[in-house]
């Protein structure tokens, strides 16, 4: 009641403005009511896409999992565990199952340690000096253009899988060694704990 009377006593200009002004705010608030019930909606959609992809990885580990279980339960069925951990010979050449063909074979896994063990300490002898003085030089001495060049390349290297490292190494690192091996007088395998320690090395750099 005393609003109307106010807006009664207002002059017809100002009385045009207030109900032009208050007209505005209803329909921006209208207006805001509707982003947020639709803002409301596409988070709710979200939250459920979000979870049916959480699900679908948890379910895939899960399957991984299953198939690498029910793989070595097939595998101790043949071979003893006790061969397996304290083998001095690697050599899987038999067939686990009737659609596999080979020869008879040994499983001892002491040979497959000691490689990966030697892979690491290559690895680590290639990253350890490598990577600290490219942190070193790029924290320290490095300019500011030539840190923003360099860093994304970095980022790439970071997100590239080890799968790819290892057949970059077995296609052009392994037969670059060999070659340089062979102009020296030594004679180096392709698929020497060498070449897997250099590759490695790099990929820990990054």
């Amino acid at each position: 009641m005393i609003f109307n009377i106010m807006i009664i006593r207002l002059p017809p200009l100002f009385k045009r403005g207030l109900y032009r002004f208050t007209e505005a705010m209803t329909t921006d608030s209208i207006f805001t009511n509707d982003a947020t019930n639709a803002r409301v909606r596409i988070e709710k959609w979200a939250k459920r896409l979000l979870f049916v992809s959480a699900s679908i990885s948890i379910a895939i580990t899960g399957l991984i999992i299953l198939s690498v279980l029910f793989e070595s339960i097939q595998f101790f069925a043949k071979v003893p565990i006790s061969d397996f951990l304290f083998g001095t010979s690697w050599s899987p050449q038999t067939a686990l199952r009737a659609d596999q063909a080979g020869s008879s074979g040994s499983f001892g896994a002491i040979p497959v340690f000691m490689g990966t063990l030697l892979i690491t300490f290559v690895a680590m002898f290639v990253a350890t000096p490598l990577g600290l003085y490219a942190a070193i030089f790029l924290s320290e001495f490095a300019s500011r253009s030539f840190r923003a060049k360099v860093k994304p390349i970095l980022e790439i290297l970071a997100g590239i899988p080890t799968v790819v490292y290892g057949y970059f190494a077995v296609v052009t690192i392994a037969p670059a060694i060999r070659g340089f091996g062979q102009s020296i007088g030594l004679d180096i395998a392709s698929e020497s704990a060498l070449t897997a320690g250099l590759v490695m090395g790099i990929w820990h750099c990054r």
